[in-house]
């Protein structure tokens, strides 16, 4: 009966299910362990989250969404626009900065890993 603003993702959900069913596991996920934010309401740890779609790279930080297309780039705040309308690329170059730093580094460790899809 509750509602999490929680940014979870489907990777999350291995490592939480073995720590609810009691399952020790000393491998490393990408995902973590959401069952507090489900069960305790604890609040969520932030942490940044990528993903590739087609020609597009994405990073979000909290509620900080950097997208590059090609050679568009793209920044929105989805506090205030969930439906992305207004890029606010050129209005908070330091958010951008961030946001493209981190991305770069994941992209880097990304390319370490033989790609696996076409």
């Amino acid at each position: 009966g509750t509602i999490s603003n929680a940014t979870v993702l489907s990777m999350d959900w291995l490592p939480t299910l073995l720590s609810v069913a009691g399952i020790e596991n000393q491998d490393k996920f990408d995902g973590q362990n959401i069952s507090g934010v489900l069960f305790n309401n604890d609040e969520p740890i932030e942490r940044p989250v990528f993903w590739r779609y087609r020609n597009q790279l994405v990073a979000r930080k909290g509620n900080w969404k950097y997208i590059k297309a090609a050679e568009n780039e793209y920044l929105f705040n989805l506090k205030n626009d969930l439906a992305e309308k207004n890029n606010l690329i050129g209005t908070n170059d330091k958010k951008t900065a961030e946001l493209k730093v981190l991305l770069q580094t994941w992209e880097a460790e990304m390319n370490t890993y033989k790609q696996q899809t076409n």
